[in-house]
């Protein structure tokens, strides 16, 4: 496995700042990449949190959380940008049909009621995939994603579920992000004992 070219807090700064709503093609340039490195850098630091969750090393995954989340409320950008990387073949997911409508298992961890998500679109799709491909280990992928009571992961889900059902190109880039994630998993699962 190659090596993510962002540090760890550069990742979650492109995330929130992608997120929240920042323009698109600014953000990227900021940290040097285009859509393809984006899905690259977000592959390669997707594979690294999951393996080390698969040992219950969360440890990375509450760092990013927290890089994240301070990067939301605050916008400051990362330091200082890395060179833009050499650019790969291109290479289009296909697209799932949607996401599945079963309700969420209990609560998430929010410190005050949320008006819109907490988790990047990026990480709901993963947690999405995750509960998907591996329903028996929701518990884990719910503690991973700091969503630890029944309140708060129904918030979370209804909040998702309002922004994609009035943003078709956020709806998208969803349908996109979980395809990847749902072969992520499967990847992972088939490497289990």
């Amino acid at each position: 496995m190659s090596e993510p070219r962002l540090t760890l807090q550069q990742f979650a700064w492109l995330n929130a700042a992608l997120d929240s709503g920042k323009p698109r093609a600014e953000v990227l340039a900021m940290v040097g990449l285009d859509e393809l490195g984006l899905r690259t850098e977000r592959q390669l630091w997707l594979e690294i949190i999951a393996r080390r969750a698969e040992r219950n090393q969360l440890d990375l995954a509450q760092r990013y959380a927290n890089e994240y989340m301070t990067h939301r409320f605050t916008g400051l950008p990362p330091s200082p940008a890395p060179a833009p990387a050499p650019q790969p073949s291109p290479w289009t997911p296909e697209l799932p049909a949607g996401p599945t409508e079963q309700a969420p298992p209990a609560a998430p961890v929010t410190a005050e009621p949320a008006r819109g998500p907490q988790l990047s679109l990026y990480e709901f799709a993963m947690l999405r995939a995750e509960l998907d491909v591996s329903p028996q280990d929701a518990e884990r992928a719910w503690t991973k994603y700091g969503l630890v009571e029944a309140a708060s992961r129904q918030r979370e889900f209804e909040a998702w579920q309002r922004q994609l059902q009035e943003d078709s190109a956020l709806r998208s880039e969803f349908k996109r992000l979980h395809s990847d994630a749902q072969r992520h998993w499967r990847s992972l699962l088939v490497r289990r004992p």
